[in-house]
C-alpha cells in the first residue's frame, strides 16, 4: 500500500516555474538543461583541453544526460497522447476497448521511463564523486545501501542528503516493479473526461489490494486520477534533476547561466495544466 508522505507543494511549484512558453511553444528550462548543454558544448569546443580521465567523465555525463532528455521527451509524449486520446474517447471517436488498451500501455510506459531516469542520474552522480569506481550505477543501490556500504563517505554531504531524502523513489519503484516484474494488473476505468486507473495484485481479491491509496491522487476511494498522479511524480522528478544538477555543476566548476537552454515539447502544455489543477485542488 502506498501512502508514505504528504504532497510536497514546493516541488510542484518548482516544476511549474520551469515550464514556460514563448512564441515557439512550451519548453522546459533550468539547471539540468543548462548543465547538459554546457557539458556537450565543452566536449565539442574544448575537447583537447581535457586530460583523458576528465574527457571520460564528461563523456559519461553527456551521454547519460542525453538519455535523461530522451526519457523526458517520451514522458511528455505520453502526456500529449493520453490527453488527445482521452478527448477522442470522450467524443466517441475511440471505442471503450481502444481507450483501455491505449491508456493501459501509456500508464505502464510512464513508470518505465521515470524509473530509467534514476539510473542515468546515478551514473552522473557516480562520475562526479571522488571514487567513481567504488559506486554503483544503480540509484536503488545508492539509496538502499547509502550507509551500509559507506557510499555516503564517497559522495559528499550534498549528494548524500539528496539521495537520502529522496523517499518517493522507493514508493515509485515499488509500483513500477509490481507492474513490470510481477505482472500485476493495471486496470483503466471508463470515466469520461478523466484518466482513471488502479494497480491490483492478481493473486488477491481486488477489494483487498489496491496498490495506490494516497488520498490526494485518488479519483474516488478506490481508483487513481492519473493526471494528479503524473503531475506529482513528474514534478518531483524535475525538482530532483534541478537539485542534483546544482551539485554536479559545482563539482565541474561550470557556470550556471540560468535558463539558457530550452527544450520544447507540446506535451508540456498538458503537464503544466495538470500541475496547476493539482495544486489548486490540494490547496482547497
Amino acid at each position: 500500500m502506498y501512502d508514505s508522505e504528504s504532497i510536497n507543494k514546493k516541488k510542484l511549484e518548482t516544476a511549474l516555474s520551469l515550464i514556460r512558453k514563448d512564441e515557439k511553444g512550451y519548453f522546459l528550462t533550468g539547471i539540468f538543461y543548462d548543465l547538459a548543454a554546457s557539458v556537450r558544448e565543452n566536449l565539442i569546443t574544448k575537447r583537447t583541453d581535457y586530460k583523458e580521465n576528465e574527457l571520460k567523465m564528461l563523456t559519461e555525463i553527456s551521454q547519460n544526460s542525453v538519455m535523461i532528455l530522451e526519457c523526458m521527451w517520451r514522458i511528455e509524449t505520453i502526456f500529449l497522447r493520453l490527453n488527445k486520446q482521452k478527448e477522442q474517447w470522450t467524443q466517441g471517436k475511440l471505442t471503450d476497448g481502444e481507450w483501455i488498451l491505449f491508456a493501459t500501455l501509456d500508464i505502464k510506459y510512464f513508470h518505465v521511463e521515470i524509473r530509467s531516469i534514476f539510473d542515468y542520474l546515478a551514473r552522473i552522480i557516480k562520475e562526479v564523486s571522488d571514487f567513481p569506481d567504488e559506486l554503483p550505477s544503480s540509484f536503488n543501490k545508492l539509496k538502499t545501501r547509502l550507509y551500509e556500504k559507506k557510499y555516503n563517505e564517497k559522495l559528499g554531504d550534498d549528494l548524500t542528503q539528496l539521495i537520502d531524502s529522496c523517499n518517493w523513489f522507493l514508493d515509485f519503484k515499488r509500483i513500477r516493479d509490481l507492474v513490470i516484474h510481477r505482472k500485476n494488473l493495471v486496470l483503466v476505468f471508463l470515466v469520461k473526461n478523466q484518466i482513471v486507473f488502479q494497480i491490483y495484485d492478481k493473486s488477491r481479491p481486488i477489494s483487498e489490494d489496491m496498490q495506490i491509496v494516497k488520498p490526494e491522487v485518488l479519483s474516488n476511494p478506490f481508483t487513481v486520477d492519473f493526471e494528479k498522479y503524473a503531475a506529482m511524480y513528474t514534478s518531483y522528478l524535475i525538482d530532483l534533476l534541478e537539485e542534483s544538477s546544482q551539485s554536479v555543476s559545482k563539482r565541474l566548476n561550470m557556470p550556471q547561466n540560468g535558463s539558457r537552454a530550452m527544450v520544447f515539447h507540446p506535451g508540456l502544455k498538458v503537464l503544466k495544466n495538470w500541475i496547476e489543477t493539482f495544486l489548486e485542488r490540494i490547496k482547497e
